[in-house]
Parts: structure tokens; sequence; C-alpha cells
């Protein structure tokens, strides 16, 4: 939220935005001009921001991305079931399956991908930042 003057200040502190709204409120910044120049300079202030939440969402990816669902993990019952449950669930998954396996579950996460990436010796290394890259691509086209 930008502009100039404490009324944004106040607009937050006495939470007159509707909540859905006050949770997505990234920062709070002070700009010299209202309508179409005060945009612009709020543009340019909030990149530092704008970078900041971008590591924040790469965090977060990486806290999904999975080992490998290999044969060794899928001998658990209970993993079996625990990766069932998060496939049939709404949230994104990005998941290593290993290329040879026979497994129901892995069959059906194999067959659920919206996107297939063999890991190489050749892109391992940089196969990270490709995921973080597309998933944040592709989640902007979705909005």
């Amino acid at each position: 939220m930008a502009g100039p003057g404490p009324t944004k200040d106040d607009f937050i502190k006495n939470c007159y935005l509707d909540y859905r709204l006050q949770r997505s409120v990234l920062a709070v910044l002070d700009t010299s001009y209202a309508g179409s120049e005060g945009v612009r300079e709020a543009l340019d202030k909030a990149q530092d921001v704008i970078q900041e939440y971008r590591l924040i969402e790469e965090k977060r990816l990486v806290r999904k991305l999975f080992d490998e669902i290999g044969p060794m993990e899928l001998a658990s019952d209970d993993l079996s079931n625990a990766l069932m449950e998060l496939l049939h669930s709404n949230k994104d998954v990005i998941a290593v399956v290993h290329k040879r396996i026979k497994h129901k579950v892995a069959d059906m996460y194999k067959a659920k991908a919206d996107k297939v990436i063999e890991v190489t010796k050749g892109n391992r290394d940089t196969l990270l930042k490709y995921i973080v890259d597309y998933y944040l691509r592709e989640g902007k086209q979705e909005r």
C-alpha cells in the first residue's frame, strides 16, 4: 500500500481495509505524489519488497520438494497413504518420482503431472532454479 500522507497508515492500523486484503499487504510505502506519478513512485520503491517476496515464495516451494518417491519410500504403507492423500488434495506438489518404478502411487503421480522433467547428471545442479522459475511463471499466468 502506498501514498502520500498518513492516511494509508491509519487505514491499515484501524483495520479499515477488508481483512482478506489486509493479509495481502506486503509493505506500506510513503510516496510524494498521488495519481499516476504516485503509482510510478510506489512501483520504484516496491522493487526491494517484491524481490524479498519472491525469495519467500522460492523458500516455500523448496519446502514442497520431495527428495524422491522411490522403491524404499513406497514400501511404507504410511508414506504411500500420505502421498495418495497429498495427490488428491488441492495443493501444488513438486515430486521426484523414480523413472523405472512400477507402483500404483508412482504411476498416479506420473499421470497427474502438469510437467515432467527427467533428472540427469547434466541438469541436476540447475534443476531447482528451473523449477522455481517455471512455477512462479506459471502461477502468475493462472492469476
